[in-house]
């Protein structure tokens, strides 16, 4: 199959949305499929003559993505292009769109690009007029989704979706440092600008948990440069490679989740994969791997105390923690990649199904 990914820009640093992208792009390569991804550089098309005729541009820009931060199939055919414009997206058998502002081009493709898909990662609220989102998860697109949430938002809007959560894999998400063996004072979070991340509600439920047990540090992680003014008991780690990442994990007894809303939640899903007992708000998208009080420890958003009374609880009850960290481990294996693609290529074979069942009923 000829299968297109578009997605709504490119980044030389991690993102989670684009990195599942990524993942499927490559894993699908591997079994055969010719994949390509587009990347516009201008999603709006507003600076596109300029563009047209950098084409050195376009190519460096492709060469220092492709090698930044993701291990790509060698076969992927990586696109960096002036606009998402029809002329500079392939022909294939399936173009799938990324992100609601993806969808309204995808939209208008001709058939020539192939069967149209919206591969649905959040409810993007947070990047749009709610109205306007709303509208292309109505458009004649196919759907799929990350979550048993993103499902209920999309047929509540009265369209139909299939559900394909995301894998994580357990090859590289491991546990090197034995649960029992971790620090009990070592939590870890993911430091983000974005107000929806509920950084700052994680900070003040950590400073709460540090006033009690002096004892505490926190490890952040994430891509943007380090916030001025951060407790000296708080240490950042900027765009961690791979291998460093699964390490900090490794350090951490407790990861502390705090978006207000999340599609699925790949770090809390990571962490669990490398042996923390995870403490997390209740984002929607977390509840397809994460049960309160059976492998995670779940209070609702925007309330750093609920958060802070849960931290504390696994500080005081090593038992306790040992054990949802196991638990939740168990759960998170059981979300792999080969599942997943498995699931995601049945998703695009339906089309294919629908198509030849049309053609014979006017046949």
């Amino acid at each position: 199959m000829k299968i297109t990914f578009i997605l709504p820009g490119w980044t030389t640093s991690p993102v989670g949305g684009f990195k599942v992208v990524y993942e499927y792009s490559s894993k699908l390569a591997e079994r055969g499929h010719f994949v390509s991804i587009v990347h516009p550089l201008d999603l709006d098309n507003s600076h596109g003559l300029i563009w047209r005729s950098c084409i050195h541009i376009r190519r460096y820009a492709a060469s220092l993505l492709r090698g930044k931060w993701f291990n790509f199939h060698s076969s992927v055919n990586f696109l960096v292009t002036p606009s998402l414009e029809e002329k500079y997206v392939p022909d294939a058998d399936y173009v799938v769109a990324t992100a609601w502002r993806t969808a309204e081009w995808v939209d208008d493709y001709s058939i020539k690009k192939g069967s149209k898909y919206y591969f649905v990662q959040h409810y993007e609220t947070w990047s749009g007029d709610k109205h306007n989102i709303d509208r292309t998860l109505k458009l004649k697109l196919r759907k799929i989704v990350i979550s048993q949430w993103l499902r209920s938002v999309v047929e509540e809007l009265g369209e139909m979706a299939e559900w394909v959560p995301n894998g994580i894999d357990s090859n590289t998400f491991t546990i090197q440092t034995p649960i029992e063996d971790r620090d009990m004072y070592s939590l870890g979070m993911l430091y983000h600008e974005s107000a929806w991340k509920g950084f700052d509600d994680g900070l003040k439920a950590l400073t709460l948990v540090k006033a009690k047990y002096p004892k505490v540090s926190l490890k952040l992680f994430g891509v943007f440069p380090k916030r001025r003014n951060l407790p000296d008991w708080v240490t950042y780690t900027r765009n961690p490679s791979l291998v460093n990442l699964v390490a900090l994990y490794n350090s951490m007894s407790i990861f502390v989740h705090t978006s207000l809303v999340e599609g699925w939640g790949l770090t809390p899903a990571e962490a669990m994969a490398c042996g923390c007992a995870v403490v997390a708000t209740d984002s929607q998208g977390i509840l397809d791997y994460a049960e309160h009080e059976k492998n995670a420890l779940i209070s609702p958003p925007r309330s750093p105390e609920k958060l802070a009374e849960n931290i504390i609880s696994l500080i005081e009850n090593r038992d306790r923690r040992v054990a949802l960290a196991k638990a939740g481990h168990e759960r998170i294996r059981q979300f792999t990649w080969d599942k997943s693609v498995n699931r995601f290529e049945e998703a695009l074979a339906g089309a294919q199904d629908q198509i030849r069942q049309n053609c014979l009923r006017k046949c």
